[in-house]
């Protein structure tokens, strides 16, 4: 079963929604730099409505020094080619002429004026995209291929309110499609998410 390869193969695997319905999502980064009363800082998130077939992936928690996915990437580009987004669902969308399909949600957290997303978001597509299904084609003899993609941030109101306004149930069909034009979601520190708003 390619979710089986999936887990077995990837160190960063949060959740299987085969075991769990709901996943922690925690910014270490942003939790370091948190200051009690600052609304606006979001550390971290829960994301619910997991199913089987869903796992959720946190590249960060299994990156080895500083956020950094790879030692074999430098650090000192001047690009984000080595850094992640925060998270990652994949979702077993069926099958097609003998490949599986996954639907895959990239989704980043922001505090305040969300920016610096898109590079990330490119970074983890690469991941998935290119090595990914390399890897389980070459290694678990599974021919994959990606369906439908989405990009959301999920950020804080940058005045700092507690409001938080009603993000919509799912991203719409045209956008969220892109790293550069990802769909952005306020929402408030600790708050938990369905993973439909993010992957659809």
């Amino acid at each position: 079963m390619p979710i089986d390869s999936l887990v077995r193969m990837l160190a960063c695997v949060k959740a299987d929604g085969r075991s769990v319905s709901h996943a922690l999502i925690i910014d270490a980064a942003a939790g370091a730099t948190r200051r009690v009363g600052r609304s606006e800082i979001l550390t971290r998130i829960t994301i619910s409505g997991l199913v089987p077939g869903d796992i959720v992936l946190v590249p960060d928690e299994a990156a080895p020094t500083g956020g950094a996915i790879s030692r074999l990437l430098s650090t000192t580009s001047g690009t984000d080619q080595n850094r992640m987004c925060d998270g990652i669902i994949v979702r077993k969308a069926g099958e097609n002429d003998g490949s599986i399909v996954f639907d895959i949600g990239y989704f980043d957290l922001k505090s305040g004026n969300p920016s610096g997303y898109e590079g990330q978001f490119i970074s983890a597509q690469c991941f998935f995209k290119s090595y990914v299904i390399s890897i389980l084609k070459s290694f678990y003899a599974k021919n994959c291929r990606i369906g439908k993609e989405r990009f959301v941030v999920l950020h804080t109101d940058k005045s700092g309110r507690a409001f938080v306004r009603k993000p919509p149930t799912r991203p719409t069909r045209d956008s969220a499609n892109r790293p550069g034009r990802a769909v952005k979601l306020i929402v408030e520190d600790g708050q938990t998410v369905s993973r439909s708003q993010i992957i659809g």
